[in-house]
């Protein structure tokens, strides 16, 4: 019930934001990009996170009760269960952190290789590709990037498979440590049934780590497309319009400009300057750079 209602809160506060940029920023392709990222991955994010936290949460909560249940068997068990539980959760932990910060330093380079695909089959360029006689400089350029994202990614899962070891084998160790905890006890004073439901908490609660850890994941991988969002609220509101005071007549007959100049954004030179210019209401002007000189020498 939650998931739908914060996408359509994220997205009416991104439409609110953007909807006030200044027309200019529409001109910076770097803005237009971040609109693209912020718009479509970043609300996307923001409604998988709340999914992700869901799922979280319902894991602690099934953790808690498995818990709760060996310890109304035998208080003994719940350090037992804690100990295979914080190696499991912590090495799942560091493992997503590692695989996240491997992402954020290929991404650049997976990018890249993404655009040298991209020219060696796509049908605009097939002409230039093969009349220049680029197919072997862009097959080598694609097997110097690949090389180095291998490599790069091998470390990566050396790093998390170590991790992955040590985790599992303090958890294991945990584990037996637990099952000896509830043998003893069993063989002292507990019924069959009784045993049996301390094992299944057992299970449990070892299996609650690892379904959270997967939701953790996936919170550091939206996390990058949620920077996305935020820093485009940011900059929308930076290229805010300037409010002047002044309200537009709602029905004009005639509006002019006199003298009036206009410059991209980052330009040194302005591309228009000294215009003049009257429209009346219903006219149609069609200006060409044919029968205007100015036009021509500003390279409009």
């Amino acid at each position: 019930m939650l998931t739908p209602l914060v996408r359509r809160s994220a997205q009416d506060r991104l439409n609110i934001a953007v909807a006030e940029v200044e027309l200019l920023a529409w001109e910076d392709s770097d803005f237009q990009e971040l609109a693209r990222q912020g718009g479509y991955r970043g609300v996307r994010a923001v409604e998988s996170s709340v999914r992700n936290i869901a799922q979280i949460s319902s894991a602690l909560v099934w953790l808690a009760a498995a818990l709760i249940t060996a310890g109304l068997l035998d208080p003994w068990l719940v350090p037992a269960l804690l100990v295979p539980t914080a190696a499991e959760a912590w090495a799942s932990m560091l493992v997503a952190k590692q695989g996240y910060v491997n992402f954020l330093s290929l991404v650049t380079r997976r990018l890249r290789l993404h655009v040298v695909e991209n020219v060696l089959v796509a049908r605009g360029v097939g002409t230039e590709r093969i009349a220049l006689g680029l197919q072997e400089p862009l097959l080598s350029e694609h097997r110097r990037i690949a090389d180095q994202v291998t490599e790069e990614a091998v470390r990566a899962e050396h790093r998390q498979t170590w991790t992955r070891l040590i985790g599992r084998t303090s958890a294991g160790i945990g584990t037996g440590l637990a099952y000896c905890s509830g043998c003893s006890s069993t063989s002292a004073r507990w019924p069959l049934a009784i045993a049996g439901a301390a094992v299944i908490a057992m299970r449990a609660a070892a299996s609650s780590p690892a379904t959270t850890m997967v939701s953790v994941n996936r919170l550091y991988e939206h996390s990058f497309s949620l920077r996305f969002y935020t820093r485009l609220l940011e900059e929308s509101q930076r290229r805010r319009r300037p409010t002047t005071g002044v309200r537009a007549p709602r029905d004009p007959k005639t509006i002019r400009l006199e003298n009036v100049s206009f410059r991209y954004p980052d330009a040194d030179e302005p591309a228009l300057v000294g215009i003049d210019l009257t429209l009346h209401r219903g006219e149609v002007l069609h200006w060409s750079a044919r029968t205007d000189p100015a036009r021509r020498r500003w390279g409009s």
